[in-house]
C-alpha cells in the first residue's frame, strides 16, 4: 500500500510537472509557491484528495501553512484519516 506522500505526488503528477527530486525532498516542496498548479487544477486536486483518502478538506486546512508543501498536507490528510477511525 502507498503511503499518503506517494499517492499526493502521483496525483499532483496528473496534472503539473514537478521537478526531479527524491522523494524525501518531496516532503517539504511547496507546491503551491511554486506556480505549477492554477487555480481551476487546484480544485481539481483537492476534490481527488477528498475522493482518494475519503475526507473532507476544510477551508481552514486548506489555508493553512501545512497545506503548502506535500508533507505538510499528507500530515493533514492522516490526521482526518485517524479522526475518522476513532
Amino acid at each position: 500500500m502507498k503511503n499518503t506522500l506517494t499517492v499526493l505526488v502521483d496525483l499532483l503528477l496528473e496534472r503539473a510537472e514537478l521537478p526531479d527530486s527524491k522523494q524525501s525532498e518531496y516532503h517539504t516542496f511547496r507546491f503551491l509557491d511554486a506556480g505549477i498548479i492554477d487555480s481551476f487544477n487546484l480544485m481539481q486536486f483537492i476534490m481527488e484528495i477528498e475522493e482518494e483518502f475519503d475526507i473532507e478538506l476544510t477551508p481552514d486546512d486548506t489555508q493553512s501553512e501545512e497545506f503548502r508543501t506535500l508533507g505538510g498536507l499528507a500530515l493533514i490528510i492522516d490526521s482526518k484519516k485517524q479522526q475518522d477511525e476513532e
